[in-house]
């Protein structure tokens, strides 16, 4: 009597090709925390011969601000090796009080190296601060989707806007994603100048096979790291773009408590 095979599900088109991406990926990091590590310790070295041969130089001496920017260099290059560590290390699953502005500026600080000079990342942050409840991991993740797609999809020339607020109501748009939260909202908005995506092809921005799509100004990265995150934080994300205004993300999430998160606090 003959078994009755069993065919494995099928997968969407290109499925195995980006599956051995990750993979690929996957092991990549590991490698480069792997380089990061023994740069770190190459840094370290440097620095600690600078900091020797600036004690014997005399001040005033050519020498002493060649070794003292040398010194301030290197120490620069260790402390970004070692923030490259800890986000390797990193790992999602724990939910803190934050403040939205400080998790954008130190995502900032990563990406800005992903950026190319021809663009220019503009950071218009909320003067107040923006208390979130939120995954620090997951965030960064989510956010830098958002900023890479923004720079993919952004002409040869132009601005991307990175703004954060607090919003008493929300505007009038509509949702691409999730739910929106009762106001105040800590809104969080990208918009890349010049970029433009045709509107039958925004709501494939959101799906978790659209990452080669190319969607108008150009390849640009999936959002759905970003769509997953604010379904989890009881959020929304909207997405609008036109030739004049260009393409803009606004994600809204929920204001945390803040006297709460204090009390939380260990003595």
């Amino acid at each position: 009597m003959s078994r009755k095979q069993t065919l494995p599900p099928e997968l969407p088109p290109d499925a195995e090709a980006r599956l051995l991406e990750a993979a690929w990926k996957e092991s990549l990091s590991a490698v480069t925390l792997g380089f990061a590590h023994d740069l770190n310790n190459a840094l370290t070295g440097i620095l600690g011969l600078a900091e020797v041969m600036l004690l014997e130089a005399q001040p005033g001496d050519p020498a002493h601000e060649h070794l003292g920017q040398m010194k301030h260099g290197t120490r620069q290059a260790a402390d970004l090796v070692e923030r490259l560590a800890a986000l390797h290390r990193a790992k999602p699953g724990r939910r803190e009080f934050h403040d939205l502005n400080t998790l954008v500026t130190q995502s900032l600080e990563f990406l800005r190296f992903a950026v190319p000079k021809r663009l220019q990342l503009a950071p218009e942050l909320c003067t107040t601060q923006l208390p979130v409840f939120a995954d620090a991991v997951e965030f960064q993740h989510a956010f830098s989707c958002l900023v890479i797609s923004a720079v993919r999809a952004t002409p040869e020339q132009g601005q991307i806007t990175i703004r954060t607020s607090l919003e008493k109501t929300l505007p009038a748009m509509k949702l691409s994603a999730g739910a929106a939260p009762r106001a105040p909202t800590a809104c969080l908005t990208v918009k890349s100048d010049g970029a433009h995506i045709p509107a039958k092809s925004l709501p494939a921005l959101f799906e978790p096979w659209s990452g080669s799509a190319n969607l108008g100004g150009g390849p640009v990265l999936g959002l759905f790291p970003a769509r997953r995150f604010v379904e989890r934080q009881a959020g929304a994300i909207a997405v609008s773009s036109s030739k004049e205004a260009g393409t803009v993300v606004r994600v809204f999430l929920p204001v945390a408590d803040f006297t709460e998160a204090a009390s939380q606090r260990p003595a």
